[in-house]
């Protein structure tokens, strides 16, 4: 049986309390943070998660609960469907 991936990608001015509100939005949707890269670029802070949601969980859901969070802190963001790493291993 294949695991369902998110990715999340994220963008914005860098602010306190980023990090927090977005993890509580994916903690309350019953998000695994699998793996994480962030890093903070001329007063920029940007953000990639590798999320697996609650198999219930589409990414447009998921994308439509961050949507208030995000446009509160003028972030601009996305999710996508990963393919497991069985699907992936043949792309190159």
């Amino acid at each position: 049986m294949t695991t369902q991936h998110a990715l999340l990608t994220l963008a914005g001015k860098d602010r306190p309390g980023i990090v927090a509100a977005i993890s509580r939005v994916l903690y309350e949707t019953g998000c695994n943070i699998e793996d994480s890269s962030m890093t903070r670029l001329r007063g920029q802070f940007t953000m990639m998660l590798m999320l697996r949601p609650p198999t219930q969980v589409r990414c447009a859901e998921l994308e439509a609960r961050l949507a208030a969070t995000a446009r509160a802190m003028e972030l601009t963001y996305s999710v996508r469907d990963l393919p497991s790493e069985e699907e992936g291993a043949g792309a190159g």
